[in-house]
């Protein structure tokens, strides 16, 4: 019979493409130390200044070996514009096909922002994450380059996401339409999932990282760095103390998946190596 090692050559072929898919796009959550080869370094850290409380990620991350572009921008606050959230920083790393990715957000500001109901990606689809009950997920529109920044903050639950919109991407919504391909990592105990997204509409496909840090994040108890400070202290959400957030991974993509994603990524490159974020 000849069904055996046609079945065994599909099966080697799938293995094969899958490995070449997390080594292209960092899409599995089984890389070394339990980490997600998309993201090769994080660090978060939270601080005060002027009495407020602040989050920053900085992260390098390695997608298909595609640049980024330099870029810098306000996190707007639409009731006062002269005094925004944060900032929005990508740039490409000297020397490698590395990027950063850096978010600084003022915690003490958006915390008693009001939820977003049920927040989504760009491209529509559910966030690859979900906050405890009681716990409201605030999202923060970067118009100028329709991306979203993601917040949680609760008792026990601290999570920062973003979401960045990319133009090249748009052309993966033909071979993989409407989808999310997240997965987790662990990186020196901060953990969190990171992938892509792709939809219909221009400029809703592009990339996406959700980290949590409750771990670093001052108890209330610590008074003045209580995170929610006392000028919003109606804010804090009041959960239980093992309620944490819960990170959403995809499916392993299958070999028809990893086929057509490769494609894409392949016709990317064929037209350009460095991305546009606008």
């Amino acid at each position: 019979m000849i069904s055996t090692p046609i079945r065994r050559s599909h099966l080697l072929r799938s293995l094969l493409l899958s490995t070449t898919l997390s080594l292209t796009l960092g899409l599995t959550g089984c890389g070394k130390n339990g980490t997600n080869q998309y993201v090769k370094a994080i660090y978060v850290e939270t601080t005060i200044a002027d009495s407020d409380n602040w989050v920053s990620l900085n992260s390098t991350l390695n997608v298909a070996n595609l640049v980024f572009p330099s870029l810098s921008l306000p996190i707007i606050d639409p009731r006062d514009p002269g005094n925004p959230y944060g900032t929005f920083e990508l740039s490409p790393i000297m020397g490698s096909t590395d990027n950063s990715l850096k978010v600084s957000l003022n915690l003490s500001k958006v915390s008693g922002l009001p939820g977003a109901g049920i927040p989504t990606l760009p491209n529509g689809n559910s966030l690859p994450m979900r906050a405890p009950a009681g716990v409201d997920l605030i999202e923060l529109d970067i118009k100028q380059i329709k991306s979203k920044i993601y917040i949680a903050l609760g008792q026990g639950v601290a999570v920062l996401g973003v979401a960045v919109a990319v133009k090249e991407f748009d052309i993966l919504n033909r071979y993989l339409p409407g989808v999310n391909l997240f997965m987790g990592f662990n990186i020196q105990g901060v953990i969190g999932n990171a992938g892509l997204f792709t939809g219909e509409e221009t400029e809703t496909s592009g990339i996406g990282l959700f980290v949590d840090f409750s771990s670093i994040m001052p108890k209330p108890a610590m008074g003045t760095l209580e995170f929610a400070v006392a000028r919003s202290a109606s804010s804090f959400k009041s959960t239980s103390s093992s309620a944490k957030a819960t990170f959403i991974s995809s499916s392993r993509p299958s070999y028809r998946q990893s086929l057509k994603l490769m494609r894409g990524i392949t016709s990317i490159k064929s037209k350009t190596r460095k991305l546009t974020v606008r």
